[in-house]
């Protein structure tokens, strides 16, 4: 722009440079919906701020003196241009630098979730295993089939089936561990099943933040 001294080229130019302006404006609106925390939001009103000032300076200030007295030297507009440039550079730069550690932490809240959700049906299938054990030392053939069944179903719930269900049967003890084994299988599948979806989300959620981040340095 600065040493193209033709009118048309130059209107040309600055047509350009509505049409950037106007695609980082999108981009800023479209990741204000996704902070997540106040140092993020600060970061992000300064990245916005910075914006503002350096597409101010070049609207007010260089696009019109350079319209107007077009020497062809590009060293007096870099000079008041390249400090906004940098300051602008500076917190995209800092704004990247939180959300790669939120987007960090938050992975690893979710993956510490699932070892315990992990944990908890290891530790419940050896219990349900241990009294499944005693009680069949004791009781009938009938009983004993019963206890091979939910034996059966704990060793599968174990190795990751958490479709598998247990027959109550009677209104006694086994039946009562039966109900008791069932409504534990349900909640391990809805905890994993809400732990995949916050996955899920996250991942899309740092997808587009890195999209959006790696635009705005563009």
């Amino acid at each position: 722009y600065i040493i193209n001294r033709n009118a048309a080229d130059k209107a040309r130019i600055e047509e350009t440079m509505a049409q950037l302006e106007t695609t980082m404006d999108g981009y800023i609106a479209a990741y204000a919906p996704l902070i997540t925390s106040d140092a993020e939001a600060s970061a992000f009103a300064a990245v916005r701020t910075s914006w503002d000032g350096y597409v101010r300076a070049n609207r007010e200030q260089f696009v019109p003196a350079t319209r107007a007295n077009n020497t062809g030297t590009v060293q007096p507009a870099f000079s008041r241009l390249n400090p906004l440039y940098d300051e602008l550079g500076a917190h995209v730069q800092e704004l990247v630098r939180l959300t790669q550690t939120q987007a960090t932490n938050a992975l690893g809240e979710v993956q510490r979730s699932y070892s315990t959700s992990r944990y908890v049906v290891i530790a419940d299938t050896l219990l349900t295993l241990l009294i499944a054990g005693m009680i069949g030392i004791v009781l009938a053939s009938r009983v004993a089939r019963r206890i091979t069944r939910l034996t059966t179903a704990t060793v599968a719930v174990a190795g990751g089936d958490l479709e598998r269900r247990v027959e109550v049967g009677a209104n006694d003890e086994l039946g009562t561990l039966a109900q008791s084994f069932n409504r534990m299988v349900r909640s391990l599948k809805e905890e994993r099943a809400t732990l995949e979806v916050r996955n899920s989300e996250l991942q899309q959620s740092l997808e587009i933040q890195r999209e959006l981040t790696e635009d705005v340095l563009t």
